[in-house]
């Protein structure tokens, strides 16, 4: 009888990675951009979030911020969420 082990080893696996990573092995991700329910589109979100969130602790206004993603202030209230909640505790 032939155990599931012995059969992976039987394989051949090219590692080709993917947009984000070279090589799937390696990958910094802790989370595969496969395995999310909008792959990249969530990934790039979840970055352009983030980075609206530094650049408003850095001082930058919502207005500069929208400029900097190419989106109306509207949309980038939007992207920074609880921005009055931020801009009281910080």
């Amino acid at each position: 009888m032939i155990r599931k082990a012995e059969v992976i080893d039987f394989t051949t696996y090219t590692d080709t990675g993917c947009q984000i990573w070279r090589a799937c092995l390696s990958c910094p991700l802790e989370t595969c951009i496969e395995e999310l329910p909008a792959g990249v589109a969530s990934l790039r979100g979840k970055v352009r979030h983030l980075l609206a969130r530094r650049l408003l602790s850095e001082g930058a206004s919502v207005k500069a911020i929208a400029s900097v993603f190419g989106v109306s202030s509207r949309r980038a209230y939007s992207i920074l969420g609880g921005v009055r909640e931020t801009r009281q505790a910080g």
